[in-house]
């Protein structure tokens, strides 16, 4: 497992010693945080320790820092990175979903720590993509097409919709982010232009993470029972009363035994392929376009559907470059902290 990234251009240390350092990871979302305790160096790295906690219950991230601290026992560090879902700017996130920041000062300072790396979310985790072994893979087509060198995109579906980008610098891959899924969503047909205008009710302004989250799966299965004047059956109607009902939706959309069900989550794999065909094209991803994030894992069955593939591919004059790029989904949940060790190690050694 060699280092793949550009290291930062002011730091110079060796990081492939034998005895690499311990490095704490997370990954903080709108819903849960993940967190890890790695040890390196890259060509080594081993996850030790891993703890998963509710955010919205926490009144900050060192309060999650501290509770992972104290369930593993773990004193010693000097080092960790901290994928966390929102823009990143001078060190400071402002989670999209929580009512709180994340600071590397204030984390460096609080535990006087020498190296603290906050990163957006997405970043961490496609910085884990080159070293992704075929079994956390799951190719989303029964084409032939082999991973090779080039641009890599991520495009993950979960409490909210994340993107970033690995830049293929002459075979040394630089780390972007990108706030992409607040985009504006763009209709494709009549009927998503009707579900614009259902959602532009609700919410205004419609960015694509409206329709590609936990949220827009519920808020699809509404839409169609609107826009067909459907009446919700009193089964379904008790279990969203008693469960995710994002959850509820896919769950059966996935095994065809109601119609609304079945419709809302091929919208979603449809329009999820089309989003996931414009990072292509905005990348020029050769290397790949990849899925991760919560919801690709539990819907895998239906992205393996001709018609994901086809909406990646309907791109009119440049379909042709996209029946070139090979699509990928992330089977491993870890893979955010995994990344997140990678780029603590890779970027700042």
């Amino acid at each position: 497992m060699q280092n793949k990234f550009k290291n930062h251009p002011q730091k110079t240390e060796n990081i492939n010693n034998e005895i690499g350092p311990l490095i704490l990871v997370g990954d903080i979302g709108g819903t849960k945080t993940n967190m890890g305790l790695f040890s390196g160096p890259i060509p080594n790295l081993r996850l030790l320790k891993m703890r998963t906690y509710p955010s919205q219950t926490a009144p900050s991230a060192i309060a999650l820092i501290e509770k992972f601290l104290k369930d593993t026992g773990q004193k010693k560090l000097s080092r960790a990175c901290f994928g966390v879902a929102g823009p990143v700017i001078d060190g400071v996130a402002q989670i999209v979903k929580l009512p709180w920041e994340v600071s590397e000062s204030e984390i460096k300072s609080h535990y006087n720590w020498t190296n603290v790396s906050v990163v957006n979310d997405l970043v961490a985790t496609i910085c884990s993509v080159p070293y992704l072994k075929p079994n956390q893979l799951e190719a989303l087509d029964e084409s032939t097409l082999e991973l090779r060198p080039g641009n890599i995109g991520l495009l993950a579906a979960g409490t909210g919709l994340g993107m970033a980008l690995l830049i293929d610098d002459n075979g040394r891959y630089v780390a972007c982010a990108s706030e992409g899924g607040h985009r504006d969503f763009a209709a494709r047909s009549d009927v998503e232009y009707r579900l614009h205008q259902f959602l532009k009710k609700k919410y205004g302004h419609v960015s694509v993470d409206h329709v590609l989250s936990g949220q827009g799966l519920a808020d699809l299965y509404d839409f169609i029972n609107a826009d067909q004047k459907l009446n919700e059956p009193a089964g379904l109607n008790a279990r969203f009363k008693a469960e995710d009902k994002s959850a509820v939706v896919s769950q059966i959309g996935l095994t065809g035994q109601d119609q609304v069900c079945t419709q809302a989550l091929s919208m979603f794999v449809e329009i999820y392929g089309a989003e996931a065909g414009n990072l292509a094209l905005q990348g020029t991803t050769l290397g790949g376009i990849y899925l991760g994030g919560g919801i690709a894992p539990k819907i895998a069955s239906a992205l393996h559907s001709p018609s994901f593939r086809q909406a990646f591919s309907a791109k009119g004059r440049l379909s042709g470059f996209l029946n070139r790029v090979p699509l990928r989904l992330i089977s491993d949940c870890q893979s955010p902290l995994w990344g997140a060790a990678v780029y603590s190690l890779a970027y700042f050694p």
